[in-house]
């Protein structure tokens, strides 16, 4: 946790740490070339504008043409600002600085698919310097995301088991992956850089079936101290088993949400093999961690396919798995197996 901490924390950072991390992320991640207009959405804290800083002077070492913008942080709790939308609309790249929980949220708004879509921009979102990740470390997600992908792409069946009974069932027939690469080299591309790496779906709504224990991570409770199991029935969440605050605040957030906030909305399985600590953080970098999977709940029409909107959507992340489609082991006791 201490190492974590410090991570997030670009001030903890040298000068060299801070100019090489940028590096890689502006150019071995988002591949930002001479003449490309690239705006940058960074959020007015101290943190994020010492990384908007170091952003904006790789970009313009590149002959890119930098816009900035500044965000206060409540402003990109909900869809972003129209000013901001404004000139997302209008940008080859985007680069969004923000705090965790703002990535989170922005990463599924309309505006962010609106973005890369319908205009076709790069984007990443930037919580904080990674320093150490290489242009080698890059490849080597890119490549194990695809490969993930394409049997998802290609899928019928899903099948999960694993630790407190854990027995889920769903199709994602003719749902297409989304690939988030921690590399956007391609236009439409989008995801957190410089590590956060997951193939992801919209299963097909009213499929799922079964048990899913959450014993990692869950959105605004944090890594989960004492696990509890979702009952799954016709593609909703119809109960929430266990005790303890975490149960607690996972009911109250299905309770307050809206009709389709229990909607299985997302299969998420990470692909990053970068390890910044060991076990769950309790945030959202829980999610790259290879070898564990993720299940949403709420929305999924940011995914392909995927026509159920809601209030809310909010990833459950769980280690010690074993993920099977259509027969293929992706993942078996919580060991990636595709390596």
């Amino acid at each position: 946790m201490e190492r974590l901490l410090r991570l997030l924390d670009p001030r903890n950072f040298s000068e060299g740490e801070r100019e090489d991390s940028a590096r890689v992320m502006v150019k071995s991640c988002m591949n930002v070339k001479q003449g490309e207009n690239v705006l940058l959405i960074v959020q007015n804290d101290e943190k994020r504008r010492i990384l908007g800083k170091y952003l904006e002077a790789e970009v313009r070492r590149l002959n890119a043409k930098p816009i900035v913008v500044m965000v206060e942080p409540e402003e990109m709790m909900t869809e972003p600002p129209k000013r901001v939308i404004d000139e997302m609309m209008k940008a080859q790249v985007i680069l969004a600085a923000l705090g965790l929980n703002q990535v989170q949220i922005f990463a599924h708004t309309r505006a962010r698919n609106m973005a890369t879509g319908e205009k076709k921009a790069r984007l990443g979102l930037i919580a904080t310097f990674v320093p150490g990740v290489t242009h080698e470390d890059i490849i080597k997600i890119r490549k194990r995301t695809d490969e993930v992908a394409q049997i998802m792409d290609a899928g019928d069946m899903v099948r999960i088991t694993g630790p407190g009974d854990t027995d889920v069932t769903f199709s994602i027939h003719g749902r297409r992956c989304e690939r988030l690469r921690a590399s956007m080299w391609e236009p439409g591309e989008w995801g957190a850089i410089p590590l956060y790496a997951e193939s992801a779906l919209a299963p097909v709504e009213g499929t799922a079936n079964g048990i899913y224990e959450v014993n990692g991570f869950f959105e605004y409770v944090g890594r989960v101290a004492r696990p509890f199991k979702w009952i799954i029935e016709q593609g909703r969440i119809v109960d929430v088993i266990g005790e303890g605050p975490d149960a607690d605040k996972c009911r109250a957030i299905l309770n307050n949400a809206d009709e389709n906030g229990t909607n299985i909305a997302e299969l998420g399985v990470a692909t990053s093999h970068i390890e910044l600590f060991e076990g769950f953080s309790g945030t959202v970098i829980d999610k790259m961690l290879l070898g564990t999977l993720h299940l949403a709940c709420g929305k999924n029409t940011t995914f392909d396919g995927g026509h159920v909107y809601s209030n809310i959507h909010h990833d459950a992340v769980s280690a010690g798995m074993t993920l099977i489609i259509d027969g293929q082991e992706i993942i078996k006791n919580g060991k990636f197996m595709m390596d």
